[in-house]
């Protein structure tokens, strides 16, 4: 029995996983065994790996029956049947890792006895366009994380923030206590997200622990499996997984946070099979008329959202604001008020209405949570006036920015 298994799947990448054995090879830590489980390659991916097997005893490749393509979910459990270690790491095949990736992660298990996650933060390379991209949706995530100033996250701490997006950027950057990952239910309902929805099982239950340090290298390039997906099947999946998301969840009646959680993670017409993203836009519009709505952000985007909700006679009760400065001053006939007055004013939903809306979002759905206020949050709506045109059929834009609601 080795101390580390690391899970490496292989599909079709026989030009670049190389490079992801050769870092697990010059690891500084060396209670390991590698487990590369190829998903049925159609290039010379078995003959590069065999190589390596044939000179190292400690990596050992596995295959699916006849050499079948299965997808991640399975090529991932049967890496963990084969794994002898108390803990799994897992890296891609198109990452890479720094030389003291593995020697730093079992440091931090041995000190903290309870911790059954470790992730680190990631150096990104590849595509630049793609970089640029994922940086400007994901650069929030590690932004609430890094300010938190912890690295020891109980569930209390952290567990919301997976209710709403997958704050561990990658497999490549996580290893896990194998009982923990053992206990977890594999049936993802959207594959590409499967790690989000391990993670999220594991937070719920156990600590967690962050290494503030670039110890992956991810990898981002078109040939990737999440980029081969059409806008239509990145919507449903992501709608069949959120929904999936929150039936989990509920399961946690001891989080006293929950119930405020469920509905800021998704609002309530997730619960109808939703196959086109326009049909889902009015059946949302028809589920707020007669509503109290209050659009938050009162900034130079607002007279286009006014506009917009006009043409689609919505009607807005007011807005919100985080400067206070702004507080009572009025946008056409509407009253802007703060933060601070929503306990008062009792919206029954609040729509983000500026630009950049991550931030935003975030800064009020942590205040949401701190005063226990239960508003359901929509950031994704006025996404048709953010990009001067309908939402885009096409991959141009990432699942969570097609999607309506987060």
């Amino acid at each position: 029995m080795v101390a580390i298994s690391i899970i490496m799947p292989s599909y079709n990448y026989a030009d670049l996983i190389t490079e992801a054995i050769n870092s697990v090879i010059i690891q500084t830590y060396k209670d390991w065994e590698l487990i590369i489980v190829d998903d049925g390659s159609k290039d010379n991916s078995l003959e590069v790996i065999n190589q390596y097997v044939q000179k190292y005893p400690n990596i050992k490749l596995f295959t699916h029956n006849n050499n079948e393509n299965k997808g991640l979910k399975e090529t991932i459990k049967l890496g963990l049947e084969k794994c002898s270690g108390k803990y799994i790491a897992f890296l891609e095949s198109d990452d890479y890792w720094k030389d003291d990736y593995l020697s730093k992660k079992i440091d931090i298990f041995n000190q903290n006895p309870d911790v059954k996650l470790v992730f680190n933060s990631v150096n990104l390379f590849g595509d630049e366009k793609l970089i640029t991209d994922f940086k400007k949706r994901f650069k929030i995530h590690y932004k609430d994380i890094d300010e938190m100033n912890l690295s020891y996250f109980r569930p209390e701490d952290i567990a919301h923030y997976f209710m709403v997006m997958n704050m561990i950027a990658s497999f490549s950057c996580t290893m896990i206590e194998k009982t923990a990952l053992q206990e977890c239910n594999f049936e993802t309902p959207r594959e590409a997200w499967l790690d989000w929805w391990l993670y999220t099982q594991i937070v719920f239950k156990h600590p967690i622990y962050y290494i503030n340090e670039k110890l992956t290298y991810w990898r981002k390039h078109p040939d990737s499996y999440i980029n081969s997906f059409t806008a239509e099947k990145r919507i449903r999946e992501s709608t069949n997984f959120r929904i999936s998301h929150l039936e989990f969840i509920k399961r946690f009646k001891g989080l006293e946070y929950n119930s405020i959680l469920l509905k800021a993670c998704l609002f309530k017409l997730l619960n109808k099979k939703i196959n086109e993203f326009e049909s889902c836009k009015d059946s949302f519009i028809e589920s707020i008329k007669n509503k109290k709505v209050y659009l938050y952000g009162a900034g130079t985007f607002a007279e286009e959202v006014l506009e917009y909700c006009n043409a689609i006679s919505l009607d807005i009760a007011g807005f919100i604001d985080g400067d206070k400065n702004k507080a009572q001053q009025k946008i056409n006939k509407y009253t802007i008020f703060t933060k601070d007055d929503i306990a008062t004013i009792r919206p029954d939903v609040i729509i983000i209405s500026v630009k950049e809306w991550e931030p935003c979002y975030f800064e009020l759905f942590e205040y949401l949570i701190q005063n226990n206020l239960n508003v359901p949050l929509v950031s994704n709506f006025f996404d048709e006036i953010r990009y001067k045109s309908p939402i885009p059929q096409n991959n141009q834009l990432s699942p969570e920015e097609l999607f309506l609601l987060r």
